[in-house]
């Protein structure tokens, strides 16, 4: 046996947390637990015997991902296997549509571009998108990026175009500048009866500062996020392959930056209303920045396709992205302690 590559064991307010790079599980340890882990990584290979652990804790930490009986080669296949499953996941989940109805919500997530010129989609667009959207058998599913304080006035006219369509809306972005904005929307999700269930917003021009706001029996229940990733893995980008950015033009993308860029994957004719896919655009979604893919543990999450990975990888002997994991890996123990 020994201790999992993809096992990182970080201190964080005194406290010990063990957490899985791979499997994204995660457990708070006392420091004897954790010291006795430390050793035996520093030891390599060994018996359950050399554990001055209980049976029961070392089955537990094996089950969880922490402790494994995998060869180095076999540790590779079986990286590369849950990869191809995570894709092949991935693929095969219904899709949803994400409208950019304003560009300023889409430019500041992830990271901000100062040089982007905000764009917005007017209603005749907005219900021309609607029905491309809505003609199609892809998804029923929409997402809407938009300045919600500038479109509220208008958001009983958007749900019901939307519904005309034969759509339904999943969940909607925005950004706000400070915290009163944060509670104006609160308030207006809570008071309103057709607003969505999910709403995810951001600060804007903040590097971090997700809050996700969920509609559940007329309660809300605000959940900080602190991190991009929304997913249970910190460091997934939750859109790949689940979600098609659309613009007011009928370009499609699978990332809101590349959308906005022009960089698309995919059209919807203007005349037939049909969406189509470059063919073979996804194959290098999971294709690392570097050539350490086979010595490094966050490279199943580093791929050279997302424009926020690019903007701050440096290569060298120490790769700037190793440090951006890390501190995501620290900031998601936070939000779930």
């Amino acid at each position: 046996m020994r201790i999992d590559r993809f096992t990182e064991i970080v201190n964080i307010d005194d406290r010990v947390f063990l957490f899985n790079i791979k499997t994204g599980a995660m457990d708070e340890v006392n420091t004897h637990i954790a010291n006795e882990l430390l050793k035996l990584q520093r030891k390599g290979s060994f018996t359950p015997l050399e554990c001055n652990l209980k049976e029961s804790l070392i089955e537990e930490m094996i089950d969880r991902g922490y402790i494994t009986y995998y060869s180095d080669r076999e540790e590779t296949d079986e990286r590369k296997w849950f990869l191809a499953k995570h894709k092949e996941k991935a693929k095969k989940e219904e899709k949803t549509a994400s409208l950019l109805l304003d560009n300023v919500v889409g430019n500041n997530w992830c990271y901000t571009d100062s040089s982007i010129e905000n764009l917005v989609i007017g209603k005749i667009k907005f219900v021309d998108l609607l029905k491309n959207i809505g003609n199609n058998d892809l998804t029923n599913k929409i997402d809407l990026w938009l300045l919600l304080q500038n479109r509220i006035d208008d958001w009983e006219w958007i749900d019901r175009e939307v519904s005309i369509n034969g759509l339904k809306i999943n969940s909607l972005f925005t950004i706000v500048k400070n915290k009163t904005e944060l509670e104006e929307i609160k308030n207006w999700i809570k008071i309103t009866p057709s607003a969505p269930t999910v709403v995810h917003i951001k600060y804007e021009k903040e590097e971090f500062g997700y809050f996700t706001f969920t509609k559940v029996d007329n309660k809300i229940i605000n959940k900080e996020n602190n991190i991009i990733f929304l997913s249970k893995h910190p460091f997934f980008c939750p859109f790949i392959y689940k979600t098609f950015f659309v613009d007011g033009s009928g370009n499609i993308s699978y990332c809101v930056k590349k959308l906005i860029n022009k960089e698309q994957i995919g059209k919807i004719d203007s005349t037939t209303r049909k969406i189509t896919f470059e063919h073979g655009w996804g194959e290098k979604l999971f294709t690392a920045n570097c050539d350490k893919s086979d010595s490094c543990i966050y490279s199943i999450y580093c791929s050279n396709m997302c424009p926020y990975l690019n903007s701050i990888y440096k290569n060298g002997d120490e790769c700037s992205l190793v440090q951006l994991f890390e501190s995501l890996l620290v900031k998601k123990i936070k939000c779930m302690m």
